[in-house]
């Protein structure tokens, strides 16, 4: 096994993470298609498993409204083993597994092509010249075209059976895939057996792979085939929708900001343990304040603060913006410092007075970004949890992939009767109304009208793709 190539650690969860098809260019500029592997395969070439691995991160109110117990960053730099040190790597499985020559034409999956042991690279051996290591070698490209359909699954175009082969042919001698002008008109694809041709015009088309059913594959995991019943679609390999990430952010502010939690890591098994809540006063006064970093914290305070804390993590599935908003709005707690979160309240010009009720300067600010899933086809809403998505892993794990963002901006507070008599314009409300239903038809059209709606560089390694 090789590393065939780097992408940056925030690529993982902006459309280069598990399930997506990722384009990279080998030896000699030999081009090469993967498809990133799931998060099961994180562990496979990681020395600490889960979330025993150093480069781990948390944010206690997003892991209890995803249902995880941390989050991982995609692996960057090395890791030691021993006395050693290796690179951390992440694997990635060769798709589409149809290649093509550029100079013969000659379309087949990939074992029949030319290749080195532990190397993805494929060249043509019969327009290849030359011997061993001089030789000059043809690489074999990888298809334009894959299937997919809405649940996510992934499969190669039917190559072998696209042309209307004659009824005596074997159909066991390869293919070719010629270009003769512009467009899917121009490009054909000929059976070298029976001589059958036909041109990929349409195919792209939906309904034009007929009576082809999905095989529920899912090439980036090593799990079976499942059941599906969506009808596949052609799509090009790096089109903008073959992949979509489901991500899902919160803002670190108070009363949970990270140095608050942090400094309560040694505890805080023992307080998610405590049977009885009213047992927390106790326990902080005996455990946790004799050992408190700051000892002007008096331990009815800092109770009342881990209840807080406790209480918001409580509600799952709350939206955890309205707490954002409070502290953004309110200027931010009184008499504390929290170095993830830093804001400076300012004076509204007087030109803006009445159309804004807050303004704010935010100095430091650090945001947690989890992703959750996939789509293929559509994108869908992050708290929509109703809609096909695509696993990342082959079960469900107690992590999920997740990056950090520092940065600082600017928040700005509408006045709340202004909005309320802009909305009710009827241009406004007319506008509102056709924009919502927009929405939906396309939500009906990604998950069926019958279902009822609820409201750094990461280096990747290639690998053969499982049952290959």
């Amino acid at each position: 096994m090789k590393p065939i190539g780097k992408i940056r650690r925030s690529q993982v969860l902006t459309g280069n993470g598990p399930g997506a098809i990722i384009d990279f260019r080998g030896e000699n500029g030999a081009p090469v298609s993967v498809v990133a592997a799931g998060l099961e395969a994180w562990d496979q070439l990681a020395i600490k498993k889960g979330l025993l691995n150093d480069q781990r991160i948390h944010h206690e109110p997003l892991q209890a409204r995803l249902q995880v117990n941390g989050f991982r960053l995609p692996p960057v730099g090395d890791e030691k083993v021993g006395r050693e040190k290796r690179p951390r790597l992440l694997p990635a499985y060769r798709f589409p597994d149809w290649h093509v020559c550029p100079k013969c034409n000659l379309l087949q999956r990939s074992r029949f092509w030319s290749s080195e042991i532990g190397k993805p690279e494929l060249w043509c051996p019969s327009c290849s010249s030359g011997r061993g290591k001089r030789v000059r070698k043809v690489h074999a490209i990888p298809v334009r075209f894959i299937v997919t359909c809405p649940a996510g699954h992934l499969q190669d175009f039917p190559w072998m059976s696209w042309p209307k082969h004659a009824e005596s042919c074997s159909r066991k001698k390869p293919l070719k895939l010629i270009g003769e002008g512009a467009g899917l008109k121009g490009l054909k694809v000929h059976c070298t057996e029976c001589k059958a041709e036909r041109d990929l015009d349409g195919a792209l088309s939906p309904g034009a792979l007929g009576k082809i059913s999905c095989d529920g594959r899912s090439p980036w995991l090593k799990m079976p085939p499942e059941t599906c019943s969506h009808q596949p679609v052609a799509i090009q390999r790096g089109a903008s929708n073959a992949y979509f990430p489901v991500i899902e952010s919160a803002l670190d502010v108070p009363p949970f900001g990270g140095s608050f939690r942090d400094m309560l890591e040694d505890f805080w098994p023992d307080i998610i343990a405590l049977d009885d809540r009213s047992q927390l006063p106790a326990f902080v006064r005996k455990r946790i304040h004799p050992l408190w970093p700051e000892p002007d914290t008096r331990p009815e305070d800092l109770t009342a603060r881990i209840l807080t804390l406790l209480t918001i993590l409580d509600n799952k599935t709350g939206d955890l913006r309205p707490n954002e908003h409070l502290m953004l709005y309110s200027g931010g707690p009184d008499g504390e410092e929290f170095p993830e979160f830093q804001i400076s309240p300012q004076q509204i010009p007087r030109d803006l007075q009445g159309v804004l009720d807050r303004l704010v300067s935010v100095e430091r600010l650090r945001e947690v970004r989890a992703l959750r899933a996939f789509t293929r086809l559509s994108p869908v809403e992050a708290a929509d949890n109703s809609a096909f998505v695509a696993p990342l892993s082959e079960r469900r794990l107690n992590w999920l992939p997740a990056i950090e963002v520092r940065g600082e901006g600017i928040f700005i507070n509408f006045d709340e009767s202004a909005v309320s008599s802009w909305e009710n314009e009827p241009d406004v409300a007319d506008r509102a109304a056709k924009a919502h239903q927009a929405a939906e038809r396309a939500w009906q059209d990604h998950n069926g009208s019958d279902r009822g709606r609820v409201a750094n560089a990461v280096e990747i390694l290639w690998r053969h793709a499982p049952g290959m």
